[in-house]
């Protein structure tokens, strides 16, 4: 490039996030995530899982869980094969956040049948090599809640679901 040859340019790598301050910040900033994953369910800037928005994680957080603990309840109180899964989430909840909901149902279904780890790195790899349907979709509120989810299963072809919303902070 012509630029490389002028005689008055000095060209040097980038070294901004080379300095004590950066590194400290960063290193900072990877253990603030660490925790609220650890915590929270809630991988920020996971590479091989769903991604949630910072500005989204306060109110997605807790619907983690819950949709987690619901498709839990569900198979352990249906016991059978699983054929499908359907996530419906109503309200407010952000249409981004509708994979990574999606991805801890599927963890929350198919924890307690499997002996290995189902993580949400894994868990839509496994459930599509067992023929589980995954779906998910989001609507308009048609109750009294701020926010809902539901989540159904089709278990041996009969389907059962559970509905719930996060309450307070």
């Amino acid at each position: 490039h012509p630029l490389r040859k002028a005689k008055n340019l000095l060209l040097t790598p980038h070294l901004g996030a080379s300095t004590h301050e950066a590194k400290q910040n960063v290193s900072i900033e990877m253990a603030r995530q660490v925790a609220l994953c650890l915590q929270k369910g809630i991988a920020l800037n996971g590479v091989n899982v769903p991604r949630i928005a910072p500005s989204d994680a306060a109110q997605v957080g807790p619907y983690l869980s819950l949709v987690h603990n619901l498709a839990t309840f569900l198979v352990q109180a249906f016991p059978g094969q699983l054929r499908s899964l359907r996530l419906s989430a109503q309200g407010g909840i952000p249409e981004s956040a509708l994979r990574p909901l999606c991805v801890s149902m599927v963890v929350g279904a198919l924890k307690p049948s499997t002996a290995g780890a189902i993580t949400p790195v894994n868990a839509e790899r496994i459930a599509k090599d067992r023929g589980v349907r995954v779906h998910a979709e989001t609507s308009t509120l048609k109750r009294d809640f701020m926010n809902l989810v539901r989540v159904e299963a089709d278990i041996e072809g009969t389907l059962h679901f559970a509905t719930g919303t996060v309450l307070g902070h």
